[in-house]
């Protein structure tokens, strides 16, 4: 049984390092000017939820960083995570502020490894939750990372919140 699961898991992980490069995003990253002040990550990820009607969402604590996400927390300055409490929803708000511009990559490429396993196991349930993956909002300012999956019809609600704060 323990040889099964392993073969199972090294089949799921191939899976997720093959098809991870395969997901589409709506739009490269969006590199406007950098804001004059610090944006409060936690405040914008409010008002997101506030303005795009979010569903009851769960805010990530440092311990569970590493659970969910792959990232070394010695790379941020500091985070605003809030993942959906119902479980079959896949929207996600992933605020990000690295310490230093050039992890910037490697971080989004853990991302989007995370992106990538969440929508093959969407879409094998619930296209639709699949599909609001694969139009994920990415959004970059300086040392800011900003990933949404946002719920239907709320991409527009949102990049007018992160337009106005980084303004």
């Amino acid at each position: 049984m323990k040889r099964f699961l392993r073969l199972v898991c090294c089949f799921f992980i191939l899976v997720v390092l093959g098809f991870g490069g395969c997901v589409k995003t709506s739009d490269p990253l969006s590199t406007p000017s950098a804001a004059a002040k610090p944006v409060d990550l936690a405040q914008l990820a409010a008002d997101i939820i506030e303005a795009a009607k979010f569903p009851e969402m769960l805010e990530l604590s440092e311990t569970r960083l590493q659970k969910f996400f792959a990232i070394d927390p010695e790379l941020l300055d500091t985070f605003s995570i809030y993942l959906c409490a119902e479980p079959i929803l896949s929207d996600e708000i992933v605020f990000l502020r690295l310490k230093d511009a050039k992890d910037m990559d490697a971080v989004k490429e853990i991302i989007e490894a995370r992106q990538a396993a969440q929508k093959i196991s969407f879409d094998s349930y619930l296209p639709k939750e699949g599909k609001k993956l694969g139009d994920a909002l990415w959004f970059r300012y300086d040392t800011d990372l900003l990933y949404i999956v946002a719920p239907e019809g709320g991409a527009k609600a949102v990049t007018a919140a992160v337009e106005a704060a980084y303004k």
